[in-house]
């Protein structure tokens, strides 16, 4: 009989992170629910699913093998959580933390012998170079963003921008197949096959009813008004302060409008730019939502 074909999820941060977490990425939540959507997949072509994930705290290792348990997905893979044994920030102990990774890499792959290695960003992806060279199989970069980019933006001390588009030319260099974040992503080397891996929704649960719209405005207080409503993060390149602009010229025409910011987590950046604008703030749940009234 046929060995089936088997894939190892490389996950080089923590699997669950809470959003009121200090650090707190919201890339953790996207990949659990990708992952959620894909696994079904993977085991309808019976396939072998092996998750890893690494530098987790002692409390995160908890949180994803709960998730797995209650989401019942530990039926369907195998998962390795490893804990962080040294500090960041620090260029020593983070050498000595990749290899202690790659300790617990080794041996996870020799147990699991996968066909495909999925490496998630460019730190995932370089793992799964450095383990190609003593095991054969495909690597998969999950490119995600222009992460030199944003690191040059925001100020990155030159080696480090310089350190880190070595690694992604190199992860682009290796990989069998990169997932892009755009059809026209640049600096991909000539011949490379990538895939453009956009936005998704669940349909199941994000569908429009107009009887649960008008409820929900009336549960909120904003019957017959105008909701602008913003869902993500306050990261720089969501241009907060633009976005925040936007609205104050908009109330100039719509004296009535509401903004509603859809965030994990309360946003001093969000308020700063509402502050400065003279604009209320009222909160709500787990929104952070602007007033005009």
């Amino acid at each position: 009989m046929a060995k089936p074909k088997s894939i190892l999820y490389l996950l080089p941060v923590a699997f669950f992170q809470r959003p009121d977490e200090p650090g707190f990425q919201v890339q953790t939540l996207n990949f659990r629910t990708a992952f959620g959507f894909v696994l079904p997949e993977l085991r309808k072509r019976e396939m072998d699913v092996t998750l890893v994930s690494l530098n987790n705290n002692s409390k995160q290792v908890g949180y994803g093998k709960e998730h797995l348990k209650q989401t019942r997905q530990e039926e369907s893979c195998r998962a390795f959580f490893f804990e962080r044994k040294t500090r960041r920030g620090r260029l020593f102990p983070q050498l000595m933390q990749l290899l202690l990774n790659l300790k617990w890499l080794y041996r996870v792959m020799k147990t699991t012998n996968p066909d495909i290695v999925y490496g998630y960003n460019d730190l995932g992806a370089l793992y799964g170079i450095i383990l190609g060279l003593f095991f054969r199989f495909r690597l998969v970069y999950d490119m995600r963003g222009d992460r030199v980019n944003e690191m040059a933006v925001q100020g990155a001390p030159w080696w480090r921008v310089r350190l880190y588009r070595f690694i992604r030319n190199l992860c682009l260099k290796k990989s069998d197949l990169v997932f892009t974040v755009s059809d026209e992503c640049k600096d991909l080397p000539p011949g490379k096959r990538h895939v453009a891996k956009y936005n998704f929704y669940d349909a199941g649960r994000f569908c429009y009813d107009a009887q649960k719209a008008r409820e929900m405005k009336t549960g909120f207080g904003l019957e017959n008004r105008f909701v602008l409503v913003y869902s993500g993060t306050d990261k720089y390149y969501q241009m907060v302060p633009q976005m925040v602009e936007f609205f104050a010229r908009f109330r100039e025409v719509c004296p009535d409008a509401f903004f509603m910011i859809n965030l994990p987590n309360e946003s001093e950046k969000f308020l700063t730019e509402l502050r400065s604008r003279n604009l209320p703030d009222i909160r709500m749940a787990f929104f952070i939502s602007t007033s005009l009234s």
